[in-house]
């Protein structure tokens, strides 16, 4: 078990710690969880264990509702430098990406 005193901070590094901020527990359900050591949140990941696995698909449209970018027609795209992420960020960002390609859990869209 885990015990973070500035867990606000953790989450949003540029942001000062807060002084009076509660504490939390995290308890890292990664890990084979007996059923002896915490009962109640056996029962919980059992009873919504739908929630917890990997979306195999995309989500349906909503109609009205779905994301859209509008473009200016006939409109040049912007040339800007790109945002450069530390190494480390980097990394774990490509390695997102490519789960997600080879998921194939995106819809493909080319530029005109």
């Amino acid at each position: 078990m885990v015990h973070l005193t500035y867990a606000f901070s953790n989450y949003f590094p540029l942001l000062p710690p807060v002084a009076n901020e509660p504490a939390v527990e995290c308890l890292d359900i990664s890990l084979p969880v007996d059923s002896h050591q915490f009962p109640e949140l056996q029962h919980l990941l059992q009873k919504y264990s739908t929630i917890f696995l990997e979306p195999k698909s995309l989500s349906p449209l909503r109609g009205h509702f779905d994301h859209k970018i509008p473009l200016i027609p006939g409109a040049i795209p912007v040339s800007i430098r790109p945002y450069r992420y530390p190494l480390k960020q980097r990394d774990i960002i490509e390695n997102l990406v490519s789960e997600m390609l080879i998921s194939a859990n995106y819809i493909e869209f080319y530029m005109p």
